[in-house]
This record gives structure tokens, C-alpha cells and sequence, in this order.
């Protein structure tokens, strides 16, 4: 039996770059070389057969295209990712007790 790969969807670039996105950064601490392998692997093999037919979709295969660029060339300069924004919440939530604090400050003037 002779089965081929099947072209890549049409969300892939978007559904890919989220992924990538919050998942690298852990990804590259407990696999960097096959992470970089995998990146690079996905820069020449599959973004060159994302859809691209119409401008959200381009857009999508540009943002992934960009992020892998910009991320293998963090690998290799800094051997790591750039930490997602929002990995490391802080213990208490400073907002609810400022709003609080001015709502009580509202609420008894």
C-alpha cells in the first residue's frame, strides 16, 4: 500500500504557532536538540506547503515563519527561548487587593 502525507491543513500555521509558542520554551529546556531539529525540520519541510491562498492564512505562515527564525536564532546565541509572557504568575494577586482597596475607598466617601 502506498500512502503519502497529507498536505497540511489550513489552520496548521496558526494552530502550530500557538502551540510553539507557549509550549517551546518548556519544550527547549527538556529537548533542545531535537527541539532545534524539529524547528528547523518545520522551517524547510512544512512552511514552504502551508496555505498561503488568501491574507489570514498568509499571515498565519508569516507569524510562524517569523517566530521560528527569531527562536532558532535565540537557540543558537543564547541556547535557550525568551520565557513566555505570563509563565511565572506571582503568588498573590496585587490587582484584586488594589481594587478592592478602591472600592472600599469609594464605597465609605
Amino acid at each position: 500500500m502506498n500512502e503519502k502525507n497529507l498536505k497540511p491543513r489550513t489552520a496548521t500555521a496558526a494552530v502550530l504557532h500557538a502551540f510553539l509558542s507557549v509550549a517551546g520554551f518548556g519544550l527547549v529546556q527538556a529537548f533542545p536538540q531535537q527541539m532545534r531539529k524539529l524547528m528547523q525540520a518545520l522551517l524547510s519541510q512544512m512552511v514552504p506547503k502551508l496555505d498561503t491562498s488568501n491574507p489570514v492564512r498568509n499571515a498565519a505562515t508569516i507569524s510562524l515563519q517569523q517566530w521560528l527564525h527569531v527562536s532558532l536564532a535565540n537557540l543558537q546565541q543564547y541556547g535557550r527561548f525568551q520565557e513566555p509572557k505570563g509563565r511565572n504568575m506571582p503568588d498573590t494577586q496585587e490587582s484584586d487587593a488594589q481594587q478592592q482597596q478602591v472600592h472600599n475607598e469609594d464605597y465609605h466617601a
